[in-house]
């Protein structure tokens, strides 16, 4: 999946905020980009990516 924009994100957060009739409210928003590599015999052996 891609990365949101600044812009994505925010309209996001407010349709998510706008469904709320509380007095207060707070949301968040946040994801992360990472990966695996697995060692065999000093070789990489396998590898993938975490999403």
């Amino acid at each position: 999946m891609a990365i949101l924009s600044k812009d994505d994100a925010k309209k996001i957060l407010e349709k998510v905020i706008g469904f709320s009739k509380a007095d207060g409210i707070e949301a968040n928003l946040n994801g992360s980009d990472g990966g695996n590599i697995r060692y065999a015999r000093n070789s990489v052996s396998t590898a993938g990516e975490k999403q």
